[in-house]
């Protein structure tokens, strides 16, 4: 059923169209523009039939209402034939259709049927577009939402997002770029968007042909891309990043490589530390056991020597004694480098403990004395000492490679000409160390890079193996370095670090009477018979027994009366020195705080760990006559 609105002049006309829609419809008739202008204005309509010839408020206006109206109803014409003028201007207004007069029955109700499903289809049209526009509004809200969110997401990943479209013909155009890119790789994404080559330019000239190797196998395979290499940024700084990529296939021969780009410059940097750390671990372990293998011998030869020289003196065969003196002196050198190598290879794990810096340098210099003396007079500028807490090794590293690179950056040839100083001083909490030299200097631009492990060190920091690992020393221990050059004045390194108390002098101190000049009894563990031959010349007037292994020391003190000291080696295959200490605990109490360590060089982290942990003496081999004997004569039982 429709509402329909008869607006006719004719009171005729107006009860034909009642009579012929009022089965059907709602029907309401008006007789003049004036009371139809009205019924529109109050109500709603479905069909409004309008005759055109009315004239009191003119008909043309009343189409053009129809048409504002927010309801619009359709509008049915019914004319005379002869009134085509008026009817022109009324389709012109947007008029329906047409129905002539007389009117006939059948033709308005098809007319007004077709009007009324017109304006339905026409209001479900308008509803349905209202509700797209509002789909299509909620829709934009929607992707606003998403696209910030994308945004935020892009912006929080640790990387740059991209997508790379490969052409047929190997053209690359870069067709999205995460905002990242300004801060990874220090251009606009712009700039990637309109030229991709400005990314290939970045990759460092060093990995570049590797880069491109990879990136072709790749692209030829339609397979994962993965490369990690040295990025060379606008500023000069240098970055280590990650490219992964996969391929999707697009139209027309087009590929797709969606990827990220990450840094991954703290890792790389992480793994180069540990590499070092490893491998210094490793050659410092190799060094320690070196040592261990050479102090050995050293001590029988040099008790050897020391034994020889005494006979030959009783023997009045004096020629002989320079040569003995000269074999001494040789074997006293050998001591002496062996005793400064053991600062360098204990365990990177050794406990940090209070160390004497001028005890350090002065090893340091030692060990680097054959790169100076080729190059340059050293001088050393010692204002009283100090104490870092450091380990050793670690200590002695830092400052034996500072040395190398100063004494490298002097030409060979000319060693009295140039000068190599090396200063210590206190001030407040800090102790200061400065190395100068009289070299034309390190390149500026080595120096500025030279606390960057990614950046290419030059031969002559390589060969100190670089700055860098004394700043992670320094920074360690919880101090700072500068290193500065000119061609006028040479090479400046300063290093400052932290001061801390002297170790009380009584920690190892015995606590009962003195042993008077009286033989003594002496039991000697070591699983080397040299050694033991050597010790037992060394002992000579002292009541002494040997023990081959740990094990027959412990029977030993289990059968044996108590001994007044123990020399007990500390590194042993079968029991260690540890291993006696513990068993002489249970089998013999007391007998372990007699126990003197012998060591010619504790490489491992237990042996040092225990060392450290027990108030019992240690001696280094090689070490002489007088100095065993003196330790007998201070022992307090």
């Amino acid at each position: 059923m429709a509402r329909v609105l008869v607006i006719d002049g004719s009171a005729e006309d107006r009860d034909v169209c009642a009579s012929a829609l009022a089965e059907e419809h709602e029907v309401q008739t008006a007789f003049d523009t004036r009371t139809g202008l009205f019924l529109l204005t109050a109500e709603s309509w479905d069909v409004v039939i309008l005759d055109p010839t009315l004239r009191d408020e003119g008909q043309i206006s009343i189409a053009r209402y129809v048409q504002e109206l927010p309801q619009r109803p359709e509008l049915i014409v019914v004319a005379l034939p002869a009134d085509v003028e008026h009817v022109m201007d009324t389709f012109r207004a947007g008029a329906f259709e047409l129905l002539t007069k007389p009117i006939v029955d059948a033709a308005l109700q098809k007319a007004v049927a077709n009007a009324a499903q017109m304006r339905s289809l026409r209001l479900e049209r308008r509803k349905f577009d209202e509700r797209n526009r509002r789909q299509r509004r909620e829709l934009e809200v929607l992707v606003q939402e998403r696209t910030q969110q994308l945004e935020q997401i892009f912006a929080n990943v640790p990387g740059m997002l991209y997508r790379v479209v490969v052409h047929p013909d190997g053209l690359r155009l870069f067709s999205f770029v995460s905002a990242s890119c300004r801060e990874l790789l220090g251009v606009a994404p712009e700039r990637l968007n309109e030229d991709a080559e400005v990314f290939d330019s970045l990759v460092h000239p060093d990995d570049a042909a590797r880069f491109e190797h990879t990136r072709s196998l790749a692209e030829q395979t339609r397979t994962h891309l993965r490369f990690e290499g040295r990025f060379l940024l606008p500023t000069g700084r240098v970055r280590w990043l990650q490219c992964v990529a996969n391929p999707t296939a697009l139209t027309e021969g087009c590929v797709a490589w969606d990827g990220i780009l990450m840094d991954i410059t703290e890792r790389v940097e992480l793994q180069s530390q540990l590499l070092l750390a490893d491998r210094l671990a490793t050659v410092g372990t190799m060094a320690a056991s070196v040592a261990h293998e050479v102090n050995n011998p050293l001590f029988y030869i040099s008790a050897n020597l020391e034994a020889l020289s005494d006979q030959v003196g009783n023997l009045g065969v004096g020629q002989l004694q320079p040569l003995l003196r000269e074999a001494a002196d040789g074997v006293s050198r050998i001591e002496n480098a062996m005793r400064d190598l053991r600062t360098f290879v204990r365990s990177p794990e050794e406990v940090v403990r209070p160390v004497s810096v001028s005890k350090v340098l002065d090893a340091s210099v030692r060990l680097a004395s054959n790169e100076i003396r080729h190059r340059a007079q050293m001088e050393r500028e010692y204002q009283g000492d100090a104490m870092v807490r450091a380990d050793e090794s670690s200590l002695g590293q830092l400052f034996l490679n500072l040395l190398i690179i100063a004494a490298q950056s002097i030409p060979e040839g000319n060693a009295h000409a140039n000068k190599l100083v090396l200063a210590m001083w206190v001030q407040g909490p800090e102790v200061h160390i400065e190395i100068t030299d009289t070299s034309p200097g390190l390149p500026v631009e080595d120096l500025e890079r030279a606390f960057d492990p990614l950046a290419a060190a030059s031969d002559r920091l390589r060969a100190g193996t670089s700055l860098y690992v004394c700043h992670r020393i320094v920074s360690f221990l919880g101090g700072q370095i500068s290193a500065t050059s000119s061609p006028d004045s040479g090479n400046y390194f300063h290093v400052r670090l932290p001061v801390c108390a002297k170790p009380s002098d009584d920690v190892r101190k015995p606590t009962l009477r003195l042993v008077q000049d009286r033989p003594v009894r002496v039991l000697v563990i070591d699983d080397e018979e040299l050694v033991l031959k050597a010790f037992m010349r060394t002992l000579e007037g002292h009541e002494v027994q040997c023990a081959r292994s740990g094990r027959e020391a412990i029977e030993i003190l289990r059968s044996e009366p108590p001994f007044d000291i123990v020399l007990c080696d500390v590194m042993m295959p079968d029991m260690n020195g540890q291993d006696v200490y513990n068993a002489a605990k249970e089998v013999r109490p007391g007998t372990q705080e007699r126990i003197v360590f012998v060591t010619g060089g504790a490489f491992t982290k237990d042996a040092n760990n225990f060392l450290n942990s027990v108030a019992n003496k240690y001696i280094e081999k090689p070490f002489t006559k007088a100095s065993i004997r003196e330790l007998i004569a201070d022992l307090r039982l």
